[in-house]
């Protein structure tokens, strides 16, 4: 039943007229992510599709976002179809699964398409449960005392992972001496 929902999608371009507002929305509306995974499944099985396919990166980031909620799209991107990250590439990517992709603060967050949910007042709830002021991170030679006192390097990539939550990889690096933080986010958030 789900693949025959799915399969009137499948000659559709799902990434064309799907911006409202500052709201990313998918096209699919009539489909539960749970859906769509399984439509999906016996959709790359009847093409044939191999196991290291494009299918399976959005069969994976489907169940990421099922298990996780509202996901980090950036995170979620450049994990499940291991790509640098650019923001039209990755929304557009995204919309073919039945998803919202929205802003909080200066980040865009994408969950699952919810056709009772207003997506303005979430947002609103969202934005003010996140605070405005930075707190003070740490600089390089604090993290560097933190990491002495780990015991392994897992712990140590998880100190540094943690510390440079806020910061990009460029500023990760310039800030606290940290070469590929990238990689060490996407061990950790693995882990």
């Amino acid at each position: 039943m789900c693949y025959l929902k799915y399969k009137k999608y499948s000659d559709v371009k799902l990434s064309d007229n799907y911006k409202l507002g500052k709201i990313y929305v998918s096209h699919i509306k009539d489909m539960t992510l749970e859906e769509f995974v399984e439509a999906r499944q016996i959709h790359c099985g009847l093409q044939r599709h191999s196991s290291d396919c494009y299918c399976n990166s959005l069969i994976e980031a489907a169940k990421e976002i099922i298990s996780g909620g509202i996901c980090p799209l950036a995170l979620l991107y450049k994990t499940r179809f291991n790509q640098q990250y650019k923001t039209d590439k990755a929304v557009q990517q995204l919309m073919q699964l039945p998803v919202v992709i929205f802003p909080i603060k200066t980040k865009l967050y994408v969950t699952r398409y919810s056709s009772g949910t207003n997506y303005d007042k979430f947002i609103e709830l969202l934005e003010n449960l996140v605070p405005d002021s930075k707190c003070e991170s740490i600089n390089k030679e604090e993290l560097k005392l933190l990491c002495s006192l780990a015991t392994n390097e897992k712990d140590k990539k998880l100190i540094r992972v943690a510390a440079s939550s806020h910061l990009s990889a460029t500023q990760s690096k310039a800030k606290l001496g940290i070469d590929d933080i990238n990689s060490e986010r996407e061990a950790v958030y693995a882990a």
